[in-house]
């Protein structure tokens, strides 16, 4: 099985060679891969209890889903992310106004779709989205008090329930957002600490990292190779162990104060 969904991974992510539109285009996989198969078991579903309700629309949706895919493949990811979350947010949208508005059960996929677009797109797009779905849900619920809309719940919604779902949605977004942005972030410090980390360890002079305590936490591979030991045996314990044993209090403190400043540059013979 893993074989197979690597396989269908390489097919469908060839080629991108920037982590973070990699990234995306791994989302954008497994998102659209769920929806279509979501959506597929809907229509067979309808098929065998001859409900064909929504058909048309459910194969207009696995169509799209499957062009999305197809752009995926061909490294148009920006215009894939934009066209699967436009056509997404306007299908549920599509839905609950031609079923049961506010009241239906599609509209706890919005905050979902929210998150994606926090995650594969621009923050700028992602506002627009934002606030295209704010605006919809205005004229929805507007609609529904109104009597526009006719919806199989006896009850219909007041002003003020359409006024809940507008802050609800928009504390989500905003949340969304700050998450993603510091996610992004964390993975780009990520990035660069294991590319220094690449670097440290190609270095042909003995490298050592402690923190504050002086507990030991990186060696580079010339570290290893000039004491002979093994990673496993120095990592967290105190740096001051492979040092000769005549080395002074002083020196010691001196080493340590300097470490904890920025660095400390030296021999301890």
């Amino acid at each position: 099985m893993d074989k197979f969904l690597n396989r269908v991974k390489v097919f469908f992510i060839p080629g991108y060679l920037d982590e973070d539109k990699k990234r995306a285009a791994g989302i954008l996989l497994m998102v659209s891969s769920i929806i279509l198969l979501g959506l597929m078991l809907l229509l067979g579903y309808r098929l065998i209890i001859g409900n064909y309700h929504l058909f048309f629309s459910l194969s207009i949706a696995c169509c799209f889903v499957l062009l999305s895919l197809y752009m995926i493949h061909k490294q148009h990811l920006s215009f894939s992310a934009a066209f699967l979350l436009w056509f997404m947010i306007v299908f549920i949208f599509y839905i609950m106004f031609t079923n049961d508005g506010l009241q239906d059960s599609i509209i706890l996929a919005v905050p979902g779709l929210l998150i994606i677009a926090g995650l594969v797109l621009s923050k700028k797009h992602f506002y627009i989205i934002t606030i295209f779905c704010l605006i919809a849900i205005t004229v929805l619920g507007t609609l529904e008090v109104q009597g526009l809309i006719k919806i199989s719940y006896s009850g219909s919604p007041v002003y003020l329930d359409i006024i809940d779902i507008l802050i609800i949605l928009s504390i989500s977004a905003i949340s969304i957002r700050l998450f993603t942005e510091n996610l992004t972030n964390s993975l780009h410090k990520a990035r660069n600490i294991e590319f220094l980390a690449q670097t440290l360890k190609s270095v042909k002079d003995a490298v050592s990292i402690t923190d504050n305590n002086d507990d030991v936490i990186f060696v580079n591979d010339a570290f290893i190779s000039t004491y002979g030991y093994t990673e496993k045996e120095i990592i967290g314990k105190k740096i001051s162990f492979i040092r000769p044993l005549d080395t002074s209090a002083a020196m010691e403190a001196t080493i340590h104060a300097e470490t904890i400043k920025g660095g400390w540059h030296g021999e301890v013979l």
